[in-house]
């Protein structure tokens, strides 16, 4: 705001290009906080899959995340 109201009352041209400079770049780099934040407050989302599994009498079923190794993750 205060950056607005000096570009309001500038006397001469060289202090409205310095004004409008500083309140460009004060105004972008509030947008690109605001988007920052935004997007680190919705990082958290989450994913359920639902599969059908079958397994036969016997068997054995693994519950939990298994990467491409073979190796669990619980």
């Amino acid at each position: 705001m205060m950056l607005a109201r000096q570009l309001n009352h500038v006397q001469n041209l060289p202090q409205q290009d310095a004004a409008e400079r500083a309140l460009n770049k004060t105004a972008r780099t509030y947008a690109a906080q605001m988007d920052t934040l935004k997007r680190y407050r919705s990082e958290g989302k989450q994913v359920v899959r639902v599969e059908r599994v079958t397994v036969a009498d016997g068997g054995q079923a693994i519950v939990g995340a298994v990467n491409g190794r073979g190796v669990s993750k619980s």
